[in-house]
């Protein structure tokens, strides 16, 4: 009797091929049960001895508890959060994920907004577009190489903005509490906020860093610094950001994320020329994609068949960044 593996929550576009192809090697069925209510999801769940899924679907312990014949959950991210970790551990179910697998697309992104945000292209093009060539709309500009880049969490990502901004001339300083050594200054948060001319964030969202950066930090940085953050968008006071670019305490900000993802349509950050807004899109490129679907499937391959998989996320580790 062939072997049931759920697939759920994946907003990955794809046909399956891969993902049907490398199960059926173990013998297991794949079942696209993305579009499925969840009275029939559950139902399929309670079948499953293993579920693909991505950050679309959770699984608490309730739910979890109806998993009679689940061993493993495979997420195609780096974030499982939404995964019960210790009701899944309690269970034997194995919980894997795909850490690290766009960190150069992430760093990528970021450079991206932080030069948009520090050349003021947004304007710029605005300009452009409607016949002018006057320049004066967008003084002052600055230049970047000599300005200090603060880097709060130093994964992957953080390491590969570091190089990054090196290449541009900039002095870099981070703060990370899991990092006890790199190849730049580790500092205070205070510190961090207090030297920066540009802010980068990128930590993962968990109980400690939802609203880690709010009005008093903020306010700690430079009049004139510039904040990008390709994390999550709680990470973030929503209302003290929209503040501190108004009152001109920031001269801008590059957002890959929001907390409210998409956007109401009076959301203000879409509207401030100080400002630019991409859509939750600094993991992708086909190249990242197709390692995190090729990745995400090996990794419930190998637990199914008894063999330990390339990432193992046990309850209480510290979670690798979500993006």
């Amino acid at each position: 009797m062939s072997r049931l593996v759920v697939l759920t929550g994946y907003g990955i576009p794809t046909d399956l091929e891969l993902e049907a192809a490398a199960l059926a090697g173990i013998g297991a069925t794949l079942l696209d049960a993305r579009h499925a209510s969840e009275t029939a999801l559950d139902a399929h769940l309670r079948e499953a001895v293993g579920v693909l899924t991505e950050t679309l679907t959770t699984f608490d312990a309730e739910r979890l508890a109806r998993m009679e014949r689940c061993r493993a959950i495979s997420v195609a991210a780096a974030g499982t959060d939404v995964v019960d970790l210790a009701a899944a551990a309690v269970r034997g179910i194995v919980v894997t994920n795909v850490p690290h697998y766009c960190a150069a697309e992430v760093a990528d992104h970021t450079l991206a907004l932080l030069l948009a945000v520090w050349r003021k292209l947004r304007a710029a093009e605005a300009i452009a577009r409607c016949g002018s060539w006057d320049l004066d709309g967008l003084r002052p500009v600055r230049r970047l190489a000599g300005r200090t880049l603060g880097l709060v969490g130093f994964g992957a990502i953080g390491r590969g903005v570091a190089e990054r901004a090196r290449a541009f001339g900039m002095t870099v300083v981070a703060h990370d509490p899991l990092v006890a050594s790199a190849n730049v200054r580790l500092c205070r948060l205070d510190e961090v906020l207090a030297s920066c001319d540009v802010l980068c964030l990128h930590v993962p969202l968990t109980a400690e860093t939802a609203g880690l950066i709010g009005r008093e930090e903020l306010r700690r940085l430079r009049p004139g610094a510039v904040l990008v953050n390709a994390s999550r968008g709680a990470v973030v006071d929503h209302d003290a950001l929209v503040e501190a670019l108004r009152d001109g305490h920031l001269a801008g900000a590059g957002l890959d994320v929001l907390p409210s993802e998409p956007p109401a349509p009076d959301e203000p950050l879409l509207v401030m020329d100080n400002v630019v807004v991409t859509p939750h899109m600094g993991y992708y490129s086909e190249e990242s994609l197709e390692d995190l679907r090729r990745t995400a499937v090996e990794n419930l391959v190998a637990a199914l068949s008894g063999r330990h998989p390339g990432s193992v996320v046990e309850p209480g580790s510290p979670p690798d960044l979500p993006v």
